[in-house]
């Protein structure tokens, strides 16, 4: 099970109660072709910040730059 979190406080708040050692940050590069973009691509970046929480549950948190 994924957990999504909206703001940085909240993920880095419920890895602290839950103990995680491990956190992983992470830049990602996409192009973007849709309505958003009207059909020219474009590079959109975010960063991903992820933690594993226990054997079957993870916790990501996104950002978008640029948006």
């Amino acid at each position: 099970m994924k957990l999504i979190f909206e703001s940085l406080d909240a993920f880095l708040t419920e890895a602290r109660l839950r103990h995680v050692e491990v956190v992983r940050i992470s830049p990602a590069i996409e192009v973007d072709r849709g309505a958003r973009a009207a059909g020219v691509p474009q590079l959109v970046c975010r960063v991903l910040v992820t933690a594993t929480i226990d054997e079957h549950t993870w916790a990501e948190w996104r950002y978008w730059v640029g948006r």
